[in-house]
């Protein structure tokens, strides 16, 4: 028998391709468009199981062990009164009565060094609100409330969940694949760093700004105060949306406008 007869299967087909160009290019552009699918159906249909896959108790453990991270890396404690902090509650209250939910919100307010007026969600309904937020615009609830209720919008749309186990897309894939999300994943939201550095992508953030929108003209508050917050911010120079995790302030504007048109 000839030592062409004996050589393996594969290594005869994988020498055909080699002899033949054409063949190689089409197996080339076969992988780009499978690659393709994968980033675009497969990975969010993976992500969209493993949110529904985890449990309230992890949830709520990632939004213990994110704060505790934050308080140690970037946060200092609050020096807002009792009375300052009870405002901004009822607020809050006012919102979840106006989404009807049972969706539980917590705030816990922080010092922010370096980060002005701001506020931050984490995925089990925690919501991080700035000394000077509520200082620079305690008299102004309905700017206040535009605020919460973006936040909101990121809790109960789920976006912090699906911005990670999209970033950890590769190991997700694996895991599920195998049936099982496994330990190393857990210790990765539990241990609070990957919520810590989360930044959304400007296509949660407009959806963010979508519903508060939505939640805000249910509600007693009006959402022109949260078309305020944007123009103050718009007061200073940003990067090109392209450029940026965030969608630009006019853009912002843009949308929220927009969608007030439509509601008339």
């Amino acid at each position: 028998m000839s030592l062409l007869m004996q050589e393996p299967l594969s290594h005869r087909l994988l020498r055909l391709f080699e002899q033949f160009h054409p063949r190689l290019i089409a197996l080339a552009v076969l992988c780009m468009i499978g690659s393709m699918a994968l980033w675009k159906w497969a990975i969010p249909a993976m992500v969209t199981i493993a949110v529904w896959m985890t449990p309230e108790p992890m949830i709520r453990q990632v939004d213990r062990a994110t704060l505790e991270t934050m308080d140690f890396t970037m946060l200092e404690a609050s020096s807002l009164s009792q009375e300052q902090k009870d405002a901004q509650n009822a607020i809050l209250d006012d919102l979840r009565h106006a989404l009807g939910t049972e969706d539980s919100f917590k705030l816990v307010f922080r010092d922010m060094p370096g980060m002005g007026a701001n506020a931050a969600a984490l995925p089990g309904g925690t919501i991080i609100i700035s000394d000077a937020l509520v200082s620079g615009y305690g008299a102004d609830p309905d700017v206040i409330a535009g605020v919460l209720a973006h936040e909101m919008g990121h809790v109960v749309e789920e976006h912090g969940l699906r911005q990670v186990y999209r970033s950890l897309s590769l190991y997700l894939i694996i895991s599920m694949m195998a049936g099982d999300v496994g330990p190393v994943l857990e210790d990765l939201l539990l241990e609070g760093q990957a919520f810590a550095s989360l930044s959304y992508s400007r296509k949660h953030e407009l959806s963010a700004d979508r519903f508060a929108v939505r939640l805000l003209n249910k509600s007693e508050y009006d959402s022109e105060g949260f078309k305020r917050f944007f123009a103050d911010l718009s007061d200073g120079e940003e990067p090109p949306a392209w450029f940026s995790t965030h969608p630009t302030h006019s853009d912002r504007i843009e949308q929220i406008d927009e969608l007030n048109r439509h509601r008339h």
